[in-house]
């Protein structure tokens, strides 16, 4: 009997999971509830009862449907303010630190640190920073579900250890969860940043809604992220997916990697401002390149082109081993990017198997603010499809009896 009821309570915990994950992503109604969980109508009235009640749901009146007849079905919505999320965004070159609510929008300005020189000053300025921003905007503290903090990779996100990322030395085998945790009393969830930006795009970005996708994030480096069957794929050992440094030119450039030919060497925005200022010393930044390209620059047209064709070399591998709905491109390289998926979608067009579906290649619909969001969002998908909701409203639970 034990056993069943423990069954009973696991069944009953994944479906609701399930249904707070579908209202955590678009507005919805109990009808379309059951037909998308498959669950009875009257386990769907329990669940969203106790969502309402824990208030992190709230009904927001009656669906539009003027073609449908009879009483329109009430539209249920995440409650944004039902908790508060704040996420460091930790680059090369500086840091952000900024506080989300759980729908992935703006509590605040995102402030930015420059780099410091050891991990612990950084984290010293991000506490100081971080505690700033929650007493200048009245931060409820208690409301906090957790904190974010993402890096560049390859991050064990398991224990929260920067492992050994290229040209970030200082902080290789950096135990960063332990050290945050130990300046906050919140929850700490470390991500690779690449892997975070792909939990933003599957979670927030409803523009994409794709079952299969890759995510190219172009910075310095290139960042990448895999969602197979709707679900974030992040390798067998949770240290997430890596093509930066796969090769594209097997005799190629010497990668700081130690590989040859790698699509960092030739793709990356550091690779690209590094063959444009060989010839054009005056072209300053990636945005300034762009903009020249946008004016027809004869060589920024050539070696956006050129970056394009390598991108292209990876996707198209990519879409004959795994069969991909899209392929979103996010970072710096998605400033004015038109141009560039016009390049990438030459390179690619007619090139994958006959028999594949036709590849979407697009930006991102998130563009302001990714790598702060990106943090956040690993709060908050710990929130939806996690057990983070569970523990929460036990801990607000226990707190009200106390207060009794």
């Amino acid at each position: 009997m034990k056993a069943r009821a423990n069954n009973r309570d696991a069944m009953k915990h994944e479906n609701r999971r399930h249904v707070l994950s579908i209202i955590g992503r678009r507005s919805v109604s109990r009808i379309e509830l059951a037909k998308e969980t498959r669950l009875s109508q009257a386990a769907i009235t329990e669940i969203t009862s106790e969502l309402l009640s824990e208030g992190i749901v709230i009904e927001t009146g009656k669906q539009n449907d003027s073609a449908a007849p009879g009483r329109k079905p009430i539209s249920l919505d995440l409650n944004a303010a039902w908790g508060t999320v704040l996420g460091i965004n930790i680059e090369r070159e500086y840091y952000e630190i900024g506080l989300l609510n759980i729908g992935g929008g703006f509590i605040t300005d995102v402030i930015r640190l420059d780099a410091d020189q050891s991990p612990e000053a950084a984290l010293d300025s991000m506490t100081a920073a971080a505690n700033s921003l929650l007493a200048d905007n009245g931060a409820d503290r208690s409301r906090i579900i957790g904190l974010g903090v993402i890096a560049p990779g390859p991050v064990d996100a398991s224990d929260g250890v920067i492992l050994n990322p290229i040209n970030f030395d200082a902080w290789h085998g950096y135990r960063l969860k332990e050290a945050m945790e130990s300046r906050f009393p919140y929850r700490v969830y470390v991500q690779h940043n690449a892997t975070a930006f792909i939990y933003m795009e599957n979670l927030l970005n409803n523009v994409s809604r794709h079952e299969n996708f890759a995510l190219f994030a172009i910075n310095d480096g290139i960042g990448f992220g895999l969602v197979l069957n709707g679900q974030v794929y992040t390798g067998a050992r949770n240290i997430n997916c890596e093509i930066a440094h796969t090769s594209v030119n097997a005799n190629g450039r010497l990668c700081a990697c130690g590989n040859l030919g790698c699509l960092e060497a030739y793709a990356s925005i550091r690779a690209v401002m590094h063959d444009i200022q060989r010839v054009k010393k005056d072209v300053a930044d990636w945005r300034c390149f762009i903009d020249l390209a946008h004016r027809n620059d004869p060589l920024c047209i050539k070696l956006l082109d050129q970056q394009a064709g390598y991108l292209a070399h990876s996707i198209i591998n990519l879409n004959n081993m795994l069969e991909l709905d899209a392929v979103v491109i996010t970072g710096q390289g998605a400033y004015r990017g038109e141009l560039l998926l016009e390049f990438i979608r030459k390179h690619v067009d007619g090139r994958v198997q006959p028999n594949r579906s036709p590849l979407v290649i697009e930006n991102s619909g998130i563009s302001e603010n990714i790598g702060v969001t990106a943090a956040g969002t690993i709060v908050i998908d710990q929130l939806f499809n996690k057990d983070l909701y569970a523990e929460i409203t036990l801990e607000r639970r226990a707190n009200k009896e106390q207060c009794l």
